[in-house]
């Protein structure tokens, strides 16, 4: 898939994804399976530099880009909301949203937010079921994240309104 770049096979990644999709259809069963639809990747790296086996943390498809251009070894700037999934001091935050529901998800908690505010929280790591609301019993928490989720749509919604998702000289 990427043989043509430099730095030879043993930087190259082969990707392979079935887009094997899971849609639950229920608010329960997409947050355990953290988001509406899981869809496993496979990075192949036949040198053996990048660890192996499930890595731990959320991740989500835009990791994907500069994940990938880490491991073809491409140094130049380039723009992503996504992380390296490689890289383990890169946050481990997720964001969805379905059905005018945005849901982010940091560390072991989900935050669901209407919009406007947030609607509940949730610790999936003990209570994958979601049936413990922690709205009002973790505020300082609830505010963080809440802040976090707007900050990362407000970027969003300014570079899409002025098409600026690339980089610009």
């Amino acid at each position: 898939v990427a043989g043509r770049f430099a730095g030879g096979p043993a930087k190259v990644a082969v990707i392979s994804s079935a887009l094997c999709g899971m849609v639950s259809g229920s608010s329960v069963g997409n947050t355990v399976t953290t988001g509406s639809v899981t869809i496993p990747i496979f990075i192949y790296d036949p040198s053996g530099e990048l660890p192996t086996g499930k890595l731990p943390g959320v991740m989500q498809q835009i990791d994907i880009m500069p994940t990938v251009l880490r491991i073809l070894g491409y140094n130049q700037p380039f723009s992503a909301f996504g992380k390296n999934v490689f890289d383990p001091n890169q946050p481990r935050w997720a964001v969805n949203y379905d059905n005018g529901i945005y849901q982010y998800i940091d560390g072991d908690y989900t935050l669901l937010f209407d919009g406007e505010k947030a609607t509940a929280l949730y610790n999936f790591a003990n209570d994958p079921l979601q049936r413990v609301n922690l709205l009002d019993k973790e505020p300082d928490r609830v505010a963080s994240m809440e802040k976090q989720l707007k900050a990362l749509v407000q970027s969003y919604m300014i570079r899409m309104s002025t098409n600026n998702l690339v980089l610009r000289d």
